[in-house]
C-alpha cells in the first residue's frame, strides 16, 4: 500500500495559467516535494493552442503520500507573502 500512495499522483492545485502552475511547482520543488504539472510532456497541436490561449486549467499534481506536506508548503508559502504585503494603513 505505501509503495502505491507514493506512485499515485493526486491533484493538488489546479492553476488558471501554466505560468501559475509552475510557480506552485518551483515552491513545493524548493522544499523537495516531488511535482508534475500537467502538461509537460508532448501534447498534439490542439491541447498546446488552448494552453497558449490560457483556455485550459493546468493540474499540478503530486504523490498521494506527499500530499499533506505540499499543502502545508503552499499554505507556509501563502502565509509569508501576506505578510510582506504593504497594508493600505502602513502607506501613511
Amino acid at each position: 500500500m505505501a509503495d502505491r500512495e507514493r506512485l499515485e499522483l493526486v491533484t493538488l492545485e489546479t492553476a488558471n495559467t501554466e505560468a501559475e502552475a509552475r510557480v506552485i511547482a518551483a515552491i513545493l520543488q524548493a522544499d523537495g516535494i516531488p511535482v508534475y504539472v500537467q502538461g509537460d510532456s508532448l501534447q498534439d497541436e490542439f491541447a498546446i493552442s488552448q494552453r497558449a490561449m490560457n483556455l485550459s486549467a493546468v493540474e499540478v499534481r503530486v504523490p498521494r503520500a506527499c500530499l499533506e506536506d505540499a499543502r502545508a508548503a503552499l499554505e507556509a508559502h501563502r502565509s509569508a507573502c501576506d505578510e510582506t504585503e504593504e497594508s493600505p494603513d502602513d502607506r501613511g
